[in-house]
């Protein structure tokens, strides 16, 4: 039995687990309608072995798969499958004949047969009427299985399926919609989101395309509601957010939305902030402090030589470094980072409202008028002003110092609340130049050999996946660290994953365990390999020309990063990492400051890491929520040129 049989067999017949998609795609790619072989064998192998005792539910997930192979794969050899579906029923009918009697539970043995008996009936009808079963294939797609993923790879695989109705004639690009208006109505958010994503990302097929009668009534029932909601003053208020939303779904079906979406009408649909509430305003108002030792006793005032290295243009300085060799040869690396919570207490609205944000979000530009490519987790005033790290002013910080060896181990550790001044704010560009050619600041230019020669020693120990280096270098998604090689961001790479790995090991390691909340991530080595090797087959044929493009599909289906409070990151090859370095930018960070702040600085009760560890619980589930319509966001928003020149060319 090969590999794919033995996953086959063991998700059929022992586990309770379905596959991934994503693994029946890789099988349906590599196999094609052999799969159906496979698929077939193990059915009749399993009624064969049949007793009457165990459940059958194994076998409707044999044919979930039958079903996704059949709609995918377009080279199926029709007799042949009839054959099989009429030597399956035969061999059912056998079963009831032959063994009936030695089934203890005749019943229920019964019952597992007929279930069967109807899935195999129903791939019959399919045969006979192959666009009914498409439909209700993605029916199931997209109400029960409801991955994106999935749902988008079937569509690249069979274009026209976007367009299939049910036997009323009704479409599913109509029946969606009825879904949103639903869920508008009923304030069911996180489902309006998906199925507006849906939505939209029907909206976008090429071979969509919906009739203009269709569109009327589509039309008709959307204005019907819009009404309903705002027929009265007082009703209309209470339900703005609702008519803002039915007004979404009215551009996105007229072709309004392509033509003259701009970025509060996306960021509305997929309930992203754009401004900030003034009571959030006037809460940062509260927070005043002048920032001395006297008004932080529990803070320690750092002296050392401190630099910052950023993009020119950055809004929000939230990292900063400074390096000296001791007298026993050793380096003394600190990584000095904004402290959030040293300026905002953990339980203020400020901070509930960035985790409701969950990060920055910085947008491409668009054209040289625009300017607002970033949408802020904090208000500016906050995050690049009052606590950025900005030159040769006094800042609250949480600064991490390590005492490393020529070898590049850490000697010693200490993870200190602290006030810090930043002596020099420098960019990638000088760095690199002083790198290069040197500086006659002696001061700067011993921080940053020091700060090379140390990173040269740290990355002994760092050993990342390749194939997540280069997707990581071409992804636009700033929630993950990018791998860098060379100068100056090397030196800012490694001195991050450094503090990433080191505060992780702190709480992974910890005889208390600790609570944390970890960055996460999972690779399957055999997908890996196909898609390197994808990678080599396209970089050979087509060279450099398409490597943007090649890195942007890798991207789309390589595993995506997470937050949970166990679990590696493989793609950068370590046992325990956190983010901690971007707390301006970034909620998670935010979270592992308190965590910080309970688990490091003081001696926690029970009590206290309980109450710790349900609200780690609760800020991985809100964040990687958030994740995913912030994905959907950024891609709507991306994809507003293109639509408009489709559309200009169907008119043509």
């Amino acid at each position: 039995m090969g590999n794919i049989e033995k996953e086959l067999y063991n998700s059929i017949c022992i586990t309770d687990r379905m596959l991934s998609v994503e693994k029946v795609c890789t099988y349906i790619e590599e196999y094609g309608s052999k799969l159906l072989d496979i698929l077939f064998n193990l059915i009749n192998n399993t009624l064969d072995q049949y007793d009457g005792q165990k459940s059958l539910k194994g076998l409707e997930k044999a044919f979930e798969y039958i079903n996704m192979t059949l709609v995918n794969v377009t080279d199926n050899n029709t007799k042949q499958l009839s054959k099989r579906i009429r030597k399956l029923e035969e061999k059912i009918d056998n079963i009831i004949e032959e063994k009936s009697q030695k089934f203890t539970n005749k019943t229920t043995a019964y019952k597992e047969l007929g279930k069967i008996r109807n899935l195999n009936r129903e791939l019959e009808r399919f045969i006979d009427n192959p666009e009914n079963k498409q439909y209700k294939f993605m029916n199931y797609l997209i109400y029960q299985l409801k991955n994106i993923t999935y749902i988008e790879y079937t569509f690249n695989k069979i274009p026209n399926i976007v367009n299939v109705k049910d036997i009323y004639g009704k479409s599913i690009y109509s029946n969606i919609i009825d879904q949103c208006i639903n869920c508008i109505e009923n304030d069911a958010e996180e489902d309006y989101l998906y199925y507006s994503g849906i939505l939209t990302l029907i909206d976008t097929q090429k071979k969509f395309y919906v009739s203009d009668n269709e569109k009327k009534d589509i039309l008709e029932k959307i204005y019907k509601y819009i009404d309903w909601f705002s027929c009265r003053k007082k009703t209309a208020k209470i339900n703005k957010n609702k008519i803002e939303k039915l007004k979404v779904i009215k551009d996105i079906v007229t072709g309004d939305s392509k033509n003259n979406k701009n970025i509060n009408e996306i960021a509305l649909k997929y309930s992203i902030p754009i401004s900030f509430d003034e009571r959030l305003i006037n809460e940062l108002n509260l927070y005043t402090t002048p920032i001395s030792r006297s008004n932080y006793p529990d803070r320690l005032v750092v002296d050392d030589y401190i630099i910052t290295i950023d993009d020119f243009n950055a809004h929000e300085i939230d990292d900063s470094l400074s390096c000296k060799k001791l007298e026993n040869g050793n380096y003394l690396l600190g990584v000095h980072i904004a402290s959030i919570l040293g300026y905002i207490p953990y339980s203020s609205p400020l901070i509930e409202e960035a985790f409701k944000r969950v990060n920055s979000i910085y947008l491409p530009r668009k054209n040289r008028a625009r300017t607002n490519e970033l949408i802020p987790m904090f208000p500016l005033e906050f995050s690049s002003q009052k606590a950025s790290l900005l030159e040769g002013q006094p800042k609250l910080a949480r600064s991490y110092y390590y005492e490393i060896d020529k070898e590049g181990n850490v000697i010693n550790q200490k993870f200190l609340k602290t006030i810090i001044t930043s002596n020099k704010k420098t960019t990638y560009q000088e760095v690199d130049k002083i790198l290069d050619k040197g500086s006659t600041d002696e001061r700067l230019q011993s921080t940053v050999m020091n700060l090379e020669e140390v990173t040269e020693c740290l990355a002994r120990h760092y050993h990342p996946s390749e194939l997540y280096e280069m997707v990581k270098e071409n992804s636009p998604d700033y929630s993950d660290l990018k791998v860098k090689r060379m100068g100056a961001e090397k030196i800012v790479y490694l001195t991050m994953l450094l503090t990433g790995n080191r505060v992780g090991e702190f709480f992974g390691n910890s005889k208390e365990g600790y609570p944390c909340l970890y960055r996460v991530h999972q690779i399957d080595e055999k997908a890996n390999r196909k898609i390197e090797d994808m990678i080599k087959t396209l970089v050979d044929t087509y060279g450099g020309e398409q490597y943007d493009k090649l890195y942007q599909l890798v991207n789309g289906i390589y595993p995506k990063c997470w937050y949970d409070l166990e679990g590696e990151h493989k793609g950068l090859g370590l046992k325990h990492y956190c983010h901690c370095t971007s707390g301006l930018r970034r909620a998670a960070d935010i979270a592992v400051e308190h965590a910080l702040e309970v688990c490091y600085d003081q001696n926690p009760t029970d009590a206290q890491l309980k109450t710790l560890e349900e609200e780690m619980k609760l800020r991985a589930t809100q964040i990687n929520t958030k994740t995913k319509q912030i994905g959907w966001f950024i891609k709507e928003y991306n994809a507003k040129k293109p639509y408009e020149k489709r559309r200009q060319t169907r008119k043509k």
